[in-house]
């Protein structure tokens, strides 16, 4: 009986509460509408988030630019906080390992990102974000003997983005690992001028390892400049 009594009292307690919220979005409506006929300024509902909160990252697209290439770049937004990256690269993987064993490798690959990006500022139109994960990327060599590649790295960058003007630029860094692997019987490019042979191992095949699987360390620095869709969110 004494639990019966104090559910129905719990159940009242809530209905009650509902309906003066109810009544006070009710009236803040009316109150709006009528100073909005009178002409004057209104703010917004207290209700809704704050303005920095209803901020959303929709999509950017544009050109990557690395030290010794590049290619198109595509941002797109799946929370306020949580983007996606993806990047279409013709670059150098050039391993680091040591002096010893440098080699570079010209490549065409793509990576995937999975970034937190958060905006810590904004002054006179201009958002600035900090974004920081990972990626996984593979390519393959642009000439025979077709060297293939799977790696992975972590991501930091920098991006500030001039809302009005509807561009970006960003600015990251990609230390990262990768696996070489080589294809099966795959012939070697034929280059009958020594010059243009000589200039296509220096270029594209500098030094290449002689076994595979190969795994070695490469770094990336990158800049972009995009044209970005910044918009905001009244979803409740």
């Amino acid at each position: 009986m004494k639990r019966a009594l104090f559910t129905t009292a719990i159940l009242a307690l809530l209905m009650m509460c509902g309906g003066v919220v109810k009544g006070h979005v009710q009236y803040d409506n009316i109150l709006q509408s009528v100073l909005l006929s009178k002409g004057k300024k209104v703010s917004t509902s207290c209700y809704l988030p704050p303005a920095d909160s209803m901020e959303f990252y929709k999509f950017s697209a544009g050109l990557n630019i690395t030290a010794l290439g590049g290619g198109p770049s595509i941002k797109y937004g799946i929370s306020k906080n949580c983007v996606f990256q993806t990047d279409f690269l013709s670059d150098y993987f050039i391993n680091y390992t040591s002096f010893a064993s440098g080699f570079a490798i010209y490549m065409n690959e793509i990576s995937q990102n999975f970034l937190f990006q958060h905006k810590f500022s904004e002054k006179r139109g201009v958002s600035y974000y900090y974004m920081f994960g990972g990626g996984l990327s593979g390519g393959v060599s642009v000439f025979r003997p077709y060297i293939w590649k799977i790696g992975t790295y972590p991501f930091f960058g920098l991006e500030f983005a001039l809302k009005r003007q509807k561009l970006s630029f960003q600015i990251d860094i990609r230390p990262g690992y990768g696996l070489l692997l080589k294809s099966a019987n795959a012939k070697p490019t034929h280059i009958q001028n020594e010059t243009l042979y000589f200039f296509y191992k220096a270029f594209f095949y500098f030094n290449p390892p002689e076994q595979y699987p190969y795994h070695g360390y490469d770094i990336s620095l990158n800049f972009a400049i995009k044209f970005c869709k910044i918009i905001k969110r009244h979803a409740l």
